[in-house]
């Protein structure tokens, strides 16, 4: 399908990509509300613009989900993700030079990047994975979740206000920030159809939350920590053990024990989605108004000009009967 074929939505559905996007300004600009639009009634194509499916990737040593949403049969494909700039995801790379890449993150010195990106191809979203083979797992939402852009965009927001803004160890890497949106969109799908959702395990299940094969998984499936400061220290000490001294600077939280990283986004998930929505329905209200009022003048300046036009050619026919008499 050619580009120009898909419907037009700002921030969604667009010839202009959603590019390097933290998902708070996401929030803002689908909030958002162009004169341009009002015809096209933003919030209801909002709301139509349905979440397909879920994928939660990995890719080398990164971890990343990819989203599909779909609007009057046109699709859009999204990768949402926790980035660290100056580490950079370098693809495959040998057990050594992992276990370097993973421990450089960890001073605490590095902000977390948080992004979300828009693609016209699946492929792409995957970081161009023509196969499955990266999917570790992925939900197909029912049409009865009616989850939509919205709802996708307030949990993402939320996933970043609940992981520090440091990339440092376990409660603010990609590996929890991806497995947190996973989640949280899987249980908040299991809330709205009032039953459980099934997801579909990937060819790398295993490898999720591990930092090579055959090592204790340090993410759980639920998007908890599964490890102790002191049982990383150990795990790296067989790999590298001159360089564990700054693995251990910052302390696992608590907070993220138990489900409580989940539990937290979830809790505040209504009252955020409707404070969102109700900005985009003001948004949409006040621009109407400013075209409607527009409209007031331009007919109301209209009117005059036909005013005007009709004295003038009542003056031209006096004129005309004037010059026959």
């Amino acid at each position: 399908m050619a580009e120009a074929a898909f419907p037009s939505i700002r921030g969604v559905m667009h010839p202009d990509r959603v590019s390097r996007m933290a998902p708070s300004r996401w929030v803002g600009c689908l909030s958002s509300v162009d004169i341009s639009e009002v015809d096209s009634d933003r919030p209801q194509a909002i709301l139509e613009t349905r979440v397909e499916g879920v994928e939660h990737i990995r890719e080398g040593v990164h971890e990343f989900v990819v989203i599909t949403l779909v609007y009057k049969n046109s699709s859009r494909f999204y990768r949402a993700e926790r980035l660290v700039p100056s580490n950079p995801n370098t693809g495959e790379q040998t057990t050594s030079q992992r276990v370097q890449h993973f421990m450089a993150k960890y001073s605490g010195d590095n902000d977390a990047h948080d992004e979300v990106n828009s693609f016209q191809h699946l492929p792409e979203a995957r970081q161009y994975m023509h196969r499955e083979d990266g999917v570790m797992e992925k939900i197909i939402v029912p049409e009865a979740a009616s989850l939509n852009v919205l709802h996708l965009a307030v949990v993402c927001a939320l996933v970043s206000q609940h992981c520090s803004p440091k990339y440092h160890l376990l409660d603010a890497m990609c590996w929890l920030w991806a497995r947190g949106l996973f989640v949280s969109l899987r249980d908040l799908i299991s809330r709205r159809v009032d039953g459980p959702t099934p997801t579909k395990q990937g060819a790398s299940y295993d490898k999720m939350g591990r930092l090579v094969p055959n090592t204790p998984r340090l993410i759980t499936e639920n998007a908890d920590v599964s490890a102790t400061p002191q049982s990383i220290k150990e795990l790296f000490s067989k790999f590298s053990p001159s360089e564990t001294r700054d693995v251990c600077k910052e302390d696992v939280s608590a907070l993220f024990r138990d489900g409580f990283l989940v539990k937290s986004i979830l809790a505040e998930f209504d009252m955020a989605y409707e404070a969102a929505l109700a900005k985009l329905n003001e948004n949409a209200a006040k621009v109407a108004r400013v075209v409607e009022d527009a409209k007031c003048v331009a007919d109301a300046r209209q009117e005059t000009a036909d005013a005007r036009q009709e004295t003038a050619d009542a003056k031209k026919g006096t004129s005309v009967r004037r010059q026959k008499l």
